[in-house]
């Protein structure tokens, strides 16, 4: 039981995985927000990859980086199910929406803790996000 457990569990992290390299490639390659440049791609997945290879050793994680990741997350996710006919709107919008709502969960910590840059590009792209989302639901 304990192995068939940890093959499930493994085979989510693996999708998961692929959902987020997906999302994040079409956030840079088909979103409306890439086309302001408010975040450098090159940077971004520089520091993505920075982070996976560290793993839990990775030091340069905070508030900003990790909402300025679920919002790219959450667009680029929003551009790759539109196009996927086996998923209905409802939920393609409730997983970007997963997504979104991880970036939210700081968005306090960003507007009153000391930030830089990243925290600028993260705040800009969730508002950019939140106003596609409400344009997409009416």
């Amino acid at each position: 039981m304990e192995v068939l457990c940890r093959s499930v569990n493994l085979r989510m992290v693996n999708e998961r995985s692929k959902l987020e390299t997906d999302c994040r490639v079409a956030y840079f390659e088909t979103s409306y927000d890439a086309v302001f440049g408010v975040v450098y791609r090159p940077a971004f997945e520089a520091r993505l990859r920075a982070q996976f290879e560290q793993g839990s050793a990775y030091e340069d994680e905070d508030a900003s980086w990790y909402a300025l990741r679920n919002t790219v997350y959450a667009s680029g996710c929003r551009s790759v199910l539109a196009k996927d006919s086996s998923i209905s709107f409802v939920e393609a919008q409730a997983l970007a929406w997963s997504y979104f709502e991880n970036a939210l969960s700081v968005h306090t910590d960003i507007l009153f803790n000391p930030t830089g840059l990243s925290a600028v590009q993260a705040l800009t792209l969730m508002v950019g996000h939140l106003v596609d989302s409400i344009h997409y639901n009416s």
